[in-house]
């Protein structure tokens, strides 16, 4: 038998696909996401609300504006941590940007300060 020699890094590259995984699992059919991120996410909702863009505050009701903000951050988390370079991440930030769009907030990439945030 060949001992294992474990990999550098290895753990942790699993723990990023584990991580990138668990977030395209609870993401919800139309590109937005719920609470259920806020164990993602590592926020409380009250943060969310504090910080909440005027932009999304325009939106009707609260859980519209925390879908939203769940939606934002989701979108950060993914553009920022995983890098979007991949296909399959790419189609996923299409259908967030288009959930978006659909509630009013075409201009999602100033509410980052950024235009980092763009989809291509």
């Amino acid at each position: 038998f060949e001992e294992e020699v474990p990999i550098a890094g290895a753990e942790e590259v699993k723990e990023e696909v584990a991580e990138y995984s668990n977030l395209i699992d609870i993401m919800n059919f139309d590109g937005s996401w719920d609470e259920k991120i806020l164990k993602v996410i590592a926020r409380t909702e009250t943060e969310l609300l504090k910080n909440m863009p005027d932009q999304v505050r325009k939106l009707k009701t609260r859980a519209e504006q925390l879908r939203a903000m769940y939606t934002l951050e989701g979108m950060k988390l993914l553009k920022t941590k995983f890098k979007a370079s991949d296909q399959e991440l790419k189609l996923i930030l299409k259908k967030i940007v288009d959930y978006l769009e659909k509630n009013q907030l075409e201009n999602y990439y100033q509410l980052f300060g950024s235009s980092e945030f763009g989809v291509n």
